[in-house]
């Protein structure tokens, strides 16, 4: 009879400690949420602040200036042969 009862105290008391893992486990990913949360809340307000930053400091730029263009044949060899393109240089 006693080695009944200690046979069902055993697997009674590792269920109860599974029991008490399975919920501490539970109970420990509450803030685990609450991380996640704020880090994808302070991504979206990166985001935001990037976007605000952008539409206005940095709208689309032209560069324009002055260009130098170089013919790289000489004009007497493409006259001499037609079959050349004319290639430029251009800085």
């Amino acid at each position: 009879m006693e080695t009944i009862v200690q046979n069902v105290w055993t697997k009674t008391k590792v269920l109860i400690k599974a029991l008490v893992i399975g919920g501490i486990v539970l109970v420990l990913q509450i803030p685990t949420f609450f991380v996640q949360d704020l880090i994808k809340e302070r991504e979206q307000r990166q985001k935001e602040a990037i976007a605000e930053v952008s539409s206005k400091w940095a709208a689309k730029q032209n560069i324009a200036g002055p260009v130098l263009v170089f013919l790289t044949c000489p004009p007497s060899i493409l006259l001499k042969y037609k079959w050349l393109r004319m290639r430029y240089l251009i800085f």
